[in-house]
């Protein structure tokens, strides 16, 4: 069978967790399948180190550069389809070619289905469209069903992952390190992810706030990383507003090695968005040993189960309680929940995914 898959964002300088889902994906199902072809698309040349950290000297692999001057995945993605005569097309980025070759099956992969009113239609569109879906967690495909049944019978469950060889407990010196580069005097809470509502940026503030302002710790800081969505950026002026406004800090978009350091370093990851197509932090910190408070909603709570502090995410008062539970926590309860988490993530291998993804190329 030969595979052809969507790669032109996997070039983009800026790296998010779906661009992390296809390459982790990718290099796991060249070592996994050693008897299909792949067809990797580009819109440009990717260096000889970086195909090779992919296909990881899999024969069976190869790139391709395809162009076109009206749109990408429409006109020069389609076209592929039919010169390379593809048995399937796979595309994780909720995006589809419409015209494609009659023999080619369409497999997509559905990180969440959160938007609302007319951004949810690429993902309407890429339901439509898939003979074969990919939900990254049970959550999801149950939100898939919600919406739009018709699709329930192209839908299979393949969990994301975490690689336990890159997320992995930073030394103290890097530790140090890390809160000297950005000036991080004291402990503090961690939140990764895009700044935005459903992320449930503000309850988490106001929560830390309430923690800062019933317990008078005036040194305890909290650190968000991640962009800022552009109709949220009033944010940044509530955050001033707070009382505890001199211990929170924006940090915006770091680097993977200063994420690993700072959740080694951190009291907990605080995660309690209103809802995820999958939750990724949650296992990376995990695997950095980092205590995790998340939602006892969606995706969240699938993902962490009783190896985190579970809270409604609506209830400022319960994230508040959630923080100074574990702030309380005696050295030997919090190692209990920091181990609980460790063994967590290691049910979550990206071989296992791909193994799984695998199976459904297969069918």
């Amino acid at each position: 069978m030969l595979i052809g898959v969507d790669c032109k964002k996997l070039l983009e300088p800026t790296r998010t967790g779906t661009h992390n889902y296809l390459f982790n994906l990718l290099k796991n199902l060249a070592v996994v399948d050693q008897d299909n072809e792949y067809l990797l698309y580009f819109a440009q040349h990717p260096t000889r180190e970086f195909f090779e950290s992919l296909s990881k000297g899999n024969p069976k692999w190869h790139y391709k550069l395809v162009s076109s001057s009206c749109s990408w995945t429409q006109c020069a993605l389609a076209k592929a389809t039919y010169i390379d005569r593809l048995d399937m097309l796979v595309c994780t980025w909720h995006t589809l070619p419409i015209i494609h070759r009659a023999g080619t099956k369409l497999l997509s992969v559905i990180h969440d289905f959160s938007p609302k009113g007319r951004k949810s239609l690429p993902v309407y569109w890429t339901l439509l469209l898939s003979d074969v879906v990919i939900a990254v967690s049970e959550a999801t495909k149950s939100e898939i069903i919600r919406r739009a049944p018709w699709a329930g019978k192209k839908v299979g469950v393949v969990y994301e992952a975490v690689d336990l060889t890159a997320y992995v407990k930073s030394s103290v010196r890097a530790i140090e390190e890390v809160k000297s580069k950005y000036n991080i005097l004291a402990k503090y809470f961690l939140s990764v992810g895009t700044l935005n509502a459903r992320k449930n940026v503000r309850r988490m503030l106001a929560a830390f706030d309430l923690m800062v302002a019933s317990t008078g710790n005036g040194t305890i800081e909290y650190v968000l990383v991640g962009s800022c969505a552009k109709d949220y950026e009033g944010i940044y002026e509530y955050a001033r507003g707070l009382k505890s406004a001199g211990q929170i800090k924006f940090l915006g978009r770091l680097s993977n090695t200063d994420i690993v350091r700072l959740y080694s370093g951190a009291e907990a990851l605080v995660y309690t968005s209103l809802e995820e197509g999958f939750g990724l932090p949650i296992l990376e910190a995990f695997s950095c040993k980092c205590p995790v408070i998340t939602s006892m909603v969606s995706s969240m709570q699938e993902v962490a189960d009783d190896a985190a502090l579970l809270v409604e995410p609506t209830d400022i008062e319960a994230i508040t309680t959630g923080m100074f539970k574990l702030l309380s926590m005696t050295e030997i309860a919090k190692m209990s929940l920091v181990s609980k988490g460790y063994e967590r993530c290691k049910l979550y291998s990206w071989e296992l995914c791909a193994s799984n993804v695998l199976k459904l190329f297969q069918k």
